[in-house]
Order: C-alpha cells, then structure tokens, then sequence
C-alpha cells in the first residue's frame, strides 16, 4: 500500500502569501475537502521559516514574490529547518524572472 493511500490524517498545508485574499481564501477553498487542512500561513518569508516548526505542514503553498525575499531563498531556509517539507511555489506575474530560469 502506498503512503498516499495508507495515509488517514489529512494533509497540513501553510500558506505563504502577502495577500490576505490568498491566506483567507486557500482555508475556503479547501474547507469541505477532508482530506487537506490549512495548518496556518504566514505573510513573509522569515515568519514562514519561524512557525513552520510549530505549525507542522506536509506541504507550504509559497509565493514566489514575498515583501522580504524571492522564493528560491525561502526555499532554501524553509528546507534548512523542515527537510522533508513539500514546497509549492505559485506566482500571479507570468513573466517573473524566477519562472522563466526555473530557479526554484
């Protein structure tokens, strides 16, 4: 049986965004679905490194344009404290510098 299979608890996501309609509304999205919980969120990069120990995520939702730092260095510290952490990394401006090189 394979983990995702055999997993019973649903999957902790954090949300990292400067926008509070994306930090409201990933909770709203995911709310009937079981399987997923919104563990928290955090509006800059160095508050995502802070509570990610507190807050536990399988897996961080993670602007790629943060007010404090670009993803690649949020990537970066986020795996220093939670190595086994998933990173989604999600970005609204298509033509961002950081897509196109595939830096994260």
């Amino acid at each position: 049986m394979s983990g995702r299979t055999a997993r019973r608890e649903p999957v902790r996501v954090m949300v990292v965004d400067d926008r509070p309609v994306v930090c409201d509304g990933v909770p709203l999205l995911v709310r009937d679905d079981p399987r997923i919980t919104v563990a928290g969120s955090a509006q800059t990069g160095e508050e995502a490194v802070r509570l990610l120990p507190e807050l536990r995520p399988d897996v961080v939702l993670l602007d790629l344009r943060l007010p404090d730092v670009l993803a690649p260095e949020a990537v970066d510290r986020l795996r220093r404290v939670m190595p086994s952490v998933r990173l989604l990394v999600f970005t609204a401006y298509g033509d961002h510098a950081a897509v196109r090189t595939g830096a994260c």
